[in-house]
């Protein structure tokens, strides 16, 4: 049990190297920093939180440990978040939510019944997107200038006119 926080950093936190350590477990500090790297494949909520108390591997004192654990506290709150994943495939989304094998995916890649175990779990939700929506795909492929200046506009990427425009 822990008390929850809605920020896994305090806005103003002031974290530096302390020469005159207090006697802090080392071994702890780093097994919990790297648990909390470990999450941040699918909690990237804590990414800089984490990143941040990464750097105080030497020279620990109270703070640090404290910083570190109220990620943990952090964590706890949000427990019940899931990551959305917009997809543009309907049948990927079905047989990830489904354990009704359909007639031809006995050969599907393991990634598949990897994402439905993630779904099952409630770490990510899947939401369909149509092709023409898909905001990734301005980073993964050739597209019609039509749909690459959609895209950019989607990303918020402007030219300075535009964006003085709208100021």
């Amino acid at each position: 049990d822990c008390n929850l926080t809605s920020t896994p950093t305090e806005f103003d936190i002031k974290l530096r190297k302390d020469d005159r350590a207090n006697k802090i477990n080392v071994t702890l500090f780093k097994q919990m920093v790297g648990s909390l790297m470990y999450i941040t494949f699918i909690k990237l909520d804590i990414m800089h939180s984490v990143s941040l108390i990464s750097h105080y591997m030497k020279n620990l004192s109270k703070n640090h440990l404290l910083a570190a654990k109220r990620i943990f506290h952090y964590l706890k709150g949000t427990i019940d978040f899931a990551t959305i994943i917009y997809c543009d495939n309907i049948l990927a989304i079905k047989i990830s939510k489904s354990l009704f094998l359909y007639g031809g995916n006995k050969q599907i890649d393991v990634r598949y019944h990897f994402i439905r175990n993630l779904w099952n779990g409630g770490v990510i939700c899947l939401v369909f997107c149509n092709s023409e929506s898909q905001i990734a795909d301005i980073l993964t492929k050739p597209l019609k200038q039509v749909v690459f200046e959609k895209l950019r506009r989607m990303l918020g990427v402007c030219s300075s006119k535009e964006a003085a425009i709208d100021d």
